[in-house]
């Protein structure tokens, strides 16, 4: 399966790693050179925008810490319009329901 990620911080970084483990392709975004490293390290590709994560993913995981940080991402960023048709968004985040 094809895996983007985003929010591969503290609670992300061990799913990143496991999913590559398990064999699946993930494209997790980092934002800067120290933790594109540090995804590189986790088996997945790192890239650099949203539009690389979602790329022909067939699921997109969201793992930030608000609400807010969801909206934007996902709303205000641009990933969900960049996001193909039928891939699925998994949202990870202490927010509302």
């Amino acid at each position: 399966m094809k895996i983007g990620f985003v929010g591969a911080g503290r609670m992300g970084a061990p799913m990143v790693r496991r999913l590559a483990e398990a064999g699946h392709t993930v494209a997790a975004l980092g934002r800067d050179d120290e933790k594109r490293s540090a995804i590189a390290e986790l088996g997945a590709r790192p890239v650099a925008s949203l539009a690389e994560v979602a790329a022909g993913a067939d699921a997109v995981i969201v793992c930030v810490f608000t609400d807010e940080q969801v909206r934007r991402v996902c709303l205000d960023d641009g990933l969900l319009a960049a996001m193909p048709s039928g891939s699925v968004l998994v949202l990870h985040t202490t927010g509302s329901p």
